[in-house]
């Protein structure tokens, strides 16, 4: 009966991590309501899909710019509690990732303010 506890108490801590609690936050789809705060225009629309795997898992952009519609599928990992990287296959030149790293400003259930590390750019999000 010891080992049985023991083994709770290690799958109880371990599913308790800062990574993995940010990481049920971020679960779910986000769409985009301002950059360097100021709205995003009307004719535009950013929503980001996270799907949980871990300290990471997989990530759907999908972007409508007026008319057009894009959409981008990745993967994105969790860099302790105060960074994300995400990574997108890049065909255009053959092979390799094309990667975004952010800083987390303000998490909660509702809301994610992410901090572009390459050129502090400032991007709030609304969880749907």
């Amino acid at each position: 009966m010891k080992p049985f506890y023991a083994l709770f108490l290690i799958l109880l801590f371990a599913s308790c991590t800062p990574e993995n609690m940010l990481n049920r936050k971020l679960d779910g789809e986000w769409s985009l309501v301002s950059v360097n705060r100021v709205k995003i225009d009307e004719n535009y629309s950013k929503k980001i899909t996270f799907s949980k795997d871990g300290k990471g898992g997989d990530v759907i952009y999908t972007t409508v710019s007026d008319t057009i519609t894009e959409i981008k599928k990745g993967i994105y990992a969790l860099i302790k509690t105060n960074s994300i990287s995400i990574a997108f296959p890049n065909n255009a030149f053959g092979s390799g990732y094309e990667t975004e790293v952010y800083d987390f400003t303000t998490t909660s259930s509702t809301d994610l303010t992410l901090t572009q590390e390459r050129n502090n750019k400032i991007f709030a999000f609304k969880k749907n």
